[in-house]
């Protein structure tokens, strides 16, 4: 059930063990195309959930629970009003943080609700005034070809947005954004 009640199991485990549960879930969503276009395409949904429920487990586990202050977090900017997957913060420090499986390999509407989302994230009002740093996950490290389209559509504000990528990262990531250094 993802719980390690007698609190020993290490960051490294916790990852390696979600990892493990992520890639059976990619090796199954072929099968599922196969049967159907809309059963494939369930599969890929589900797989973003995880993916995202996944990002939540390391994150409370790194931070806190309290850390984690919203999920499903609705803004709106100049990408429209959106859903961003989360609102952290420790003391003073924001960061809003997209979750995505990989990065789209092609323009459409994948990389444009994306896109959209990042704009939106960057200029809303509440995001602003907490001085929220706003940072795209993606479980798959980009390829060159897949980071090009992505800075290509994002323009002038992609150097305003952090892409980390991989559990490893994102532990990494969460340390040194929020925990001071002792």
């Amino acid at each position: 059930n993802k719980s390690d009640p007698s609190g020993y199991i290490s960051l490294g485990g916790l990852s390696v063990g979600l990892s493990i549960s992520i890639n059976l879930q990619v090796a199954r969503i072929g099968a599922q195309f196969a049967i159907s276009r809309a059963a494939g395409g369930a599969a890929l949904r589900a797989l973003g959930l995880y993916v995202e429920r996944s990002v939540g487990i390391i994150l409370a586990r790194v931070l806190g629970t309290a850390a984690v202050r919203q999920r499903g977090v609705w803004l709106v900017g100049q990408g429209g009003r959106r859903v961003l997957d989360f609102w952290l913060q420790v003391g003073q420090r924001v960061a809003i943080l997209e979750v995505k499986y990989k990065v789209p390999t092609k323009a459409g509407p994948a990389l444009a609700r994306l896109v959209g989302q990042m704009r939106t994230a960057l200029t809303a009002e509440e995001a602003s005034r907490a001085g929220a740093q706003v940072v795209l996950f993606t479980y798959r490290a980009p390829s060159a070809a897949q980071m090009r389209l992505l800075l290509e559509a994002l323009g002038s504000s992609a150097s305003s947005i952090q892409h980390i990528h991989g559990f490893t990262g994102l532990i990494q990531w969460a340390r040194m954004f929020f925990l001071p250094i002792p």
